[in-house]
């Protein structure tokens, strides 16, 4: 799941995530979401039943 909303990744992680969760926490734009796309993609793996916080230049995987 692909998210920006801040609550609902709150409520998601009082929950047990199976698949695991993005939550790009910069605005998408035309000019970054190359960008995004190709740190999402890069993280995919490594992000399965877990939480990846998306940021500017990089991604955070957070075990839940």
């Amino acid at each position: 799941m692909l998210t920006r909303d801040k609550d609902f990744v709150k409520r998601v992680l009082r929950k047990k995530i199976k698949v695991g969760l993005i939550y790009i926490v910069v605005p998408v734009r035309k000019e970054n979401y190359p960008r995004l796309a190709k740190i999402i993609k890069d993280n995919l793996d490594k992000s399965i039943g877990k939480l990846m916080v998306v940021y500017e230049d990089y991604a955070e995987i957070i075990s839940l």
